[in-house]
């Protein structure tokens, strides 16, 4: 597992993951400081020792070619961060081979279905096909509704494809 955090959050998971599950059941390992002291620790991840790595955006960035492959869950923390599938992040989040993926957030996506699209297709590659698909589905028909002079069809077409679907 792979916790993908604001650097300033690193040192809390770690604390929170020993509070719940003590260091016998999950020993993190912490992907902070220097060049130095960051890649022994990549090593030790990437070769087995430790089966939780914390690290920062930045540091995942930096560091993700040699992460790649080598975990099974991929947890990235104040999801809402992602915006869009074209920050550079989510691009590299997007093509980072794991077998599940988790977004955290406790900041709501403040009404842009663009960064629904973005958090839907990191956790789940390629499920609306692409942003256009999605904007054609969901995005118009709901803004469309949500408009001052929306007929009642606009209105009812929008309150049924804003239903959850996942």
């Amino acid at each position: 597992m792979i916790v993908v955090t604001p650097l300033s959050m690193v040192k809390a998971w770690e604390k929170e993951i020993l509070k719940w599950l003590g260091r016998a059941r999950l020993s993190p390992l912490v992907a902070m400081g220097s060049r130095e002291e960051i890649i022994p620790n990549i090593e030790r991840f990437v070769q087995g020792f430790y089966r939780c790595l914390l690290i920062s955006y930045e540091n995942f960035r930096a560091y993700a070619t040699k992460l790649n492959g080598h975990c099974d869950l991929l947890v990235f923390d104040e999801g809402h961060r992602l915006k869009n599938n074209n920050l550079k992040t989510f691009q590299i989040l997007a093509n980072f081979n794991c077998k599940k993926r988790i977004i955290l957030t406790g900041t709501p996506l403040q009404n842009c279905l663009e960064e629904l699209y973005a958090c839907c297709d990191f956790i789940n590659p390629g499920i609306f096909s692409s942003l256009n698909t999605f904007k054609k589905v969901f995005v118009n028909p709901i803004l469309s509704g949500l408009k001052k002079n929306a007929t009642p069809v606009d209105q009812e077409i929008a309150r049924y494809t804003s239903i959850p679907i996942f």
